[in-house]
């Protein structure tokens, strides 16, 4: 009886130590994935000034703009809310972003972030438009909005 409660005793602990380092595992991965999002509106950043461009082009900087159902500064539409939600789950992290957080500019660029660290493979301005104008299973750029964001990004470039 003595060994049964013993074996039972051993057992409980080691599920309860494994639970903890796979709590603490998905913790870590969780803080790790928001610190890039977070290090992303960091002045070094890779899309900070192709983001910027964008920004004129979508609202001219207005983060309470509005057009049809999209919101904010990106002018972010609710599918590009849900999509960035399931980017978010299938790396098994527990945030998850609301309908107004459009309206943020800060979580704004964080949902940029994540759907260009995802779809834009190639890491260039035309596919960022591609994706941010036409969506991500678009095949080429507007011509339109392609224009404008190159008036925006060269006239940053030069402010730079």
């Amino acid at each position: 009886m003595r060994q049964t409660k013993r074996l039972f005793l051993l057992l409980c602990m080691t599920l309860a130590i494994t639970a903890n380092a796979y709590a603490n595992k998905k913790h870590a991965k969780e803080i790790n994935c928001m610190a890039n999002v977070e290090n992303a509106n960091g002045k070094e950043h890779k899309w900070e000034k192709i983001m910027d461009a964008i920004i004129q082009v979508e609202s001219g900087g207005n983060p309470n703009a509005k057009g049809g159902n999209s919101l904010g500064i990106l002018q972010i539409t609710p599918i590009l809310v849900k999509e960035c939600n399931d980017i978010l789950k299938d790396k098994g992290l527990n945030k998850r972003y609301k309908l107004s957080d459009r309206l943020s500019t800060k979580k704004s660029h964080e949902m940029f972030i994540l759907i260009m660290n995802k779809y834009n493979k190639k890491g260039t301005a035309k596919e960022a438009c591609r994706i941010w104008n036409r969506g991500i299973y678009s095949k080429k750029v507007k011509d339109s909005y392609w224009k404008k964001f190159l008036k925006y990004y060269n006239k940053n470039k030069a402010q730079s």
